[in-house]
């Protein structure tokens, strides 16, 4: 799983090195592989900030992936089988 937060990166690894967590939205998710199923979409459908979602070979159905375009309308979804 890859994730990518907002905000400048130089104040990132300052702000983590005491426990501050203030990039806390991902904007950017890749995940890949088959442990990854319907069950991961329901969770994925509360990242409001996604802009962009890329399920690599996953077993989210096509059914689950129609219910995240639905819960987030403002971000791209690829669905690679």
């Amino acid at each position: 799983m890859t994730v990518e937060f907002q905000g400048p990166h130089f104040l990132r690894r300052p702000a983590e090195a005491v426990g501050i967590r203030i990039f806390h939205r991902p904007t950017r998710l890749f995940l890949r592989g088959p442990d990854y199923t319907d069950a991961a979409a329901l969770h994925l459908a509360r990242l409001t900030s996604l802009q962009s979602l890329t399920l690599d070979g996953t077993n989210i159905s096509a059914a689950a992936v129609e219910r995240l375009r639905h819960a987030l309308p403002h971000c791209q979804i690829e669905h690679r089988h």
